[in-house]
């Protein structure tokens, strides 16, 4: 299974990473952790940092916020070929988090788009690990 998987990221002409990789952050396209985990008032939210169509997702993903950031992701899925989200903005994350970035691999797969995740926080990646689920996330380095 895991060779699959990243036989399949080679396809995509990513580079194949794992929770264990640290240090990937982009620097100076997004917020810090560190700032507030807020933007007017909402506890997540999604902008474009790149010229190249990668987008920042910041604030908290959670049980509470995960309707939201559900309805933040699918117009962007069905908008380009190959969507990129850096979670270096997220400040926190549970299991529900987990599962909605499941949830978008599914659905990319279904409307035959590719969905790229970098920069997955660390405490995700510690979910994942214990549930094996780390191999088959779209995981790629910055």
């Amino acid at each position: 299974m895991q060779e699959e998987s990243q036989e399949n990221l080679a396809e995509q002409g990513g580079t194949a990473a794992s929770c264990a990789v640290s240090g990937d952050a982009v620097s100076g396209d997004s917020a810090p952790a560190s700032s507030s985990p807020t933007k007017a008032g909402t506890p997540v939210w999604i902008e474009k940092i790149s010229e190249e169509g990668r987008y920042g997702l910041f604030g908290e993903m959670d049980i509470k916020t995960v309707k939201t950031t559900r309805n933040l992701i699918h117009p962007l899925l069905n908008s380009t070929d190959v969507l990129e989200i850096d979670f270096s903005g997220v400040v926190r994350v549970d299991s529900a988090g987990l599962a909605l970035l499941i949830e978008w691999v599914r659905e990319s797969k279904k409307l035959k788009k590719e969905i790229r995740y970098y920069n997955i926080p660390e405490q995700l990646c510690a979910i994942a690990r214990v549930s094996s689920l780390e191999l088959v996330l779209p995981l790629f380095r910055s």
